[in-house]
């Protein structure tokens, strides 16, 4: 007869954080079985919240910056090879070595060192959450790190997808709050932006880490809307029904430039 189907085992790397939190929610709704959410503190509050929540999904304790602790993760989701393993993986520009300073080359540092772990410990699958327009010269330097981070996954010679997610509506939001009829923005009020909310990019996520083989080396743009900040100002309004209006954030335009 057939061989049974070998079980599937789905690790989230940054699990508590904006995106890996919104993977394992989809995982949730699906009821996918051997979920992993890999968190450097457990005793954190929304940990503790996720293991509440996510009562199928089990917590592990590891450190980006920790390769040997985080294969041995990998290792335990395996089972010892009894079962195919496959990662999401985000990178980030703040991590705990450098108070959570930003460091671009420590991303990238990281980020490959996880690649190479997981080429290592014999992951099946790695779904990677990158960012649009990385690969451009004008890039912001987080950006250009998961260029070279991309680049570094696909020479691993494992089976690999991209995920290029635009700005995410939630972070905006926590940057520059709306107030007093005022919307804000680093762009110009009529320049068209991308957006995407973590909660699509979590479906898009789950869905690629579920169907992994129609998916395998493709770099993938997640995108919701197309839309300006006059033109959100002038949605708002509608909603709220009262007058708001656009204005750049001179502030935080030059964070994002850097």
């Amino acid at each position: 007869g057939e061989m049974a189907p070998r079980e599937k085992a789905m690790v989230v790397f940054g699990g508590t954080g904006n995106q890996g939190s919104c993977v394992l929610k989809h995982f949730h709704a699906a009821e996918t079985p051997n979920v992993t959410c890999v968190t450097r503190n457990p005793a954190d509050a929304r940990a503790q919240q996720m293991a509440t929540v996510f009562t199928r999904v089990e917590m592990a304790v590891g450190d980006f910056e920790d390769p040997a602790g985080m294969e041995g993760i990998l290792k335990d989701a395996s089972r010892d090879g009894a079962r195919d393993v496959f990662v999401f993986l985000i990178s980030t520009p703040c991590l705990a070595s450098t108070g959570f300073a930003f460091d671009a080359a420590n991303e990238e540092k990281t980020a490959k060192a996880l690649i190479d772990v997981a080429k290592s410990a014999g992951v099946k699958h790695v779904t990677f959450s990158s960012a649009t327009s990385c690969g451009k010269d004008n890039a912001p330097s987080s950006h250009k790190a998961k260029a070279a981070i991309e680049e570094h996954l696909k020479a691993s010679g494992l089976p690999w997808t991209i995920l290029r997610p635009a700005a995410f509506f939630e972070i905006a939001a926590r940057l520059y709050p709306v107030s007093q009829g005022v919307v804000s923005g680093v762009c110009r009020g009529d320049v068209k932006q991308q957006w995407v909310s973590l909660d699509d990019l979590g479906a898009a996520a789950v869905n690629v880490m579920l169907s992994s083989d129609k998916f395998s080396k493709q770099t993938l743009d997640i995108v919701g809307d197309h839309i300006s900040g006059n033109e959100m100002a002038e949605k708002l309004g509608r909603l709220r029904k009262e007058a708001f209006i656009y204005k750049v954030s001179w502030v935080w335009r030059g964070v994002m430039m850097y």
